[in-house]
């Protein structure tokens, strides 16, 4: 059983800008999707900045759907860089082969984004088996074109590793080394692998049910509990603001509308004088407690 866990001083606010997206991948927690028209508004994004600089954050994390394609995501990055926050970007890459979001990349290396990657796996047949036929093909050649851009050396290219089923992920080190090996064989580097597990919830829950697989899943991820975890999960360290302006704990919360115990939203949050909460713990919070633990940023181990 998870016990209460609090967050007393987050570090970290995690921005879902946009739903929209330009794959439909079946892991996908919040159901991005090309008809999703989900967009937060540059009022938004301003009270997000507002609030970093009154609670002391120092970095935020963005997110979608595909981020590059709310309109205001260049503004957000100038904004976000001229305070002096570090600032993490979430993208599928296949997007940045895109003609109209290729310029992104020079955008990135401008204001020194941190680059956090959807490679699900670094074979061809798997990964696109969970991201669509075709995916792994662009996936390294926008890392090619990032890699020339200096991603992967002294600008930051973090890939994302995703399990291909209801199975935890392999040691994040050793399999961060196998993926550098295999990888290389393409001609491309970057930074770190993040070992991720799949919370059984949107897409991926779907699929759980449709395979009769949901239970099972859901008692190996009670059985692997790992206590030791629980001050460096993302809803200790961090915040979640939907593009409404909506908080949340985390963004497997929001996708639940599981509002965090804080008001309402980020317009309101400017208003209070603190951040300190309890987090909202459901079911699906043990996929990031089991094993070595997983957050938005790799294995907690």
């Amino acid at each position: 059983m998870i016990p209460k866990i609090y967050s007393k001083s987050p570090k970290t606010m995690q921005l879902n800008i946009t739903k929209k997206c330009n794959m439909s991948c079946y892991h996908c927690h919040v159901g991005s999707s090309p008809n999703r028209t989900e967009m937060m508004s540059k009022d938004v994004m301003e009270a997000c900045l507002s609030a970093c600089e009154k609670f002391g954050f120092s970095c935020i994390d963005i997110t979608g759907g595909a981020p590059e394609m709310n309109e205001n995501l260049e503004f957000l990055l100038q904004k976000a860089h001229e305070i002096g926050l570090v600032i993490m970007l979430r993208s599928n890459l296949t997007i940045l082969l895109d003609e109209k979001y290729s310029h992104f990349m020079q955008i990135y290396a401008k204001y020194g984004v941190i680059i956090i990657a959807s490679v699900p796996f670094y074979e061809e047949k798997f990964n696109d088996s969970m991201r669509g036929k075709g995916s792994f093909t662009k996936e390294l050649e926008a890392i090619k074109r990032l890699n020339l851009l200096g991603f992967g050396d002294s600008l930051k290219l973090n890939l994302v590793y995703n399990p291909n089923g209801a199975y935890l992920p392999a040691e994040q080190n050793e399999l961060e080394k196998v993926y550098k090996k295999e990888l290389a064989k393409f001609g491309i580097k970057f930074n770190s692998l993040f070992c991720m597990a799949n919370v059984a919830i949107g897409r991926f829950g779907d699929m759980l049910k449709k395979f009769d697989e949901y239970d099972e899943y859901v008692e190996m991820l009670k059985d692997s509990l790992n206590l030791e975890n629980l001050e460096n999960l993302m809803c200790v360290n961090g915040l979640n603001v939907q593009y409404d302006g909506s908080v949340y704990d985390c963004d497997f919360n929001a996708a639940l509308g599981l509002g965090a115990n804080l008001e309402k939203d980020i317009f309101a949050l400017l208003k209070s004088q603190k951040l300190e909460r309890e987090v909202v713990i459901k079911e699906h919070c043990y996929a990031c407690m089991a094993g070595d633990g997983y957050g938005c940023y790799g294995s907690l181990k």
